[in-house]
């Protein structure tokens, strides 16, 4: 009986250190969390989501055949997707929210949409500017802007792990590859290419770290 007794004590005392462990881990999270603003859970975001979605994908379809259909006509297809870059990641992005409006989120296939946009979106910004701001740029400039805006409305909805960095960044190392090693970067003055380039590098370096350190402790939300 004193045996049986003991091993219920000791039991009991395991349980209850796993009960402290599990409450202390919870406290942690919601206290380097932030809480989930109530317009991006409410039944209604999932109609703004789906319009939302589609509204970037119709924008990133038009962009690709206005501003890169010359180019993606001179390139093997199996590189179309290292070329229209600002393009792709607007598609990635619509097909993002069309998950969230179904409440069924992808956790990489995010990262990638979202570091996307905002490298795309940041470097677009640095080459107009760079490269001597003119009125011909005031469409792009405010398309940009509202690309950043939304990514920065929406990134509560995000939750990544180191995983997920890891894959990211490879394939954004790749993509500065292709683009400035084997030339199939988008048409600029090429007086500016040891800059763009270097913004380029460090922005996939710099936004594949944040985007997935900064997020990694948000609320998941389904």
């Amino acid at each position: 009986m004193k045996f049986r007794y003991a091993e219920g004590k000791e039991a009991s005392k395991q349980r209850r250190e796993k009960k402290l462990v599990h409450e202390r881990k919870t406290a942690s999270s919601q206290k380097y969390s932030t809480p989930t603003p109530k317009y991006l859970t409410s039944s209604k975001s999932k109609i703004f989501f789906f319009l939302l979605g589609l509204l970037n994908i119709a924008a990133g379809l038009y962009s690709a055949v206005v501003y890169y259909g010359a180019q993606i006509s001179a390139t093997h297809p199996l590189l179309w997707i290292f070329v229209a870059d600002c393009s792709i990641y607007a598609i990635l992005f619509g097909i993002v929210l069309l998950f969230f409006s179904a409440s069924r989120p992808r956790k990489l296939l995010s990262l990638i949409a979202l570091v996307g946009v905002l490298k795309y979106g940041i470097w677009v910004l640095f080459a107009i500017f760079l490269t001597n701001f003119s009125q011909s740029n005031y469409f792009a400039l405010v398309v940009h802007i509202l690309f950043l805006l939304e990514t920065l409305v929406l990134f509560r909805r995000f939750a990544f792990k180191v995983k997920h960095f890891l894959v990211v960044i490879v394939w954004f190392l790749l993509n500065d590859l292709m683009d400035y090693y084997f030339l199939l970067h988008s048409p600029f003055n090429l007086n500016f290419f040891v800059p763009l380039m270097w913004a380029a590098l460090l922005l996939s370096i710099f936004l594949s770290f944040f985007v997935s350190a900064a997020f990694s402790t948000r609320k998941e939300i389904a």
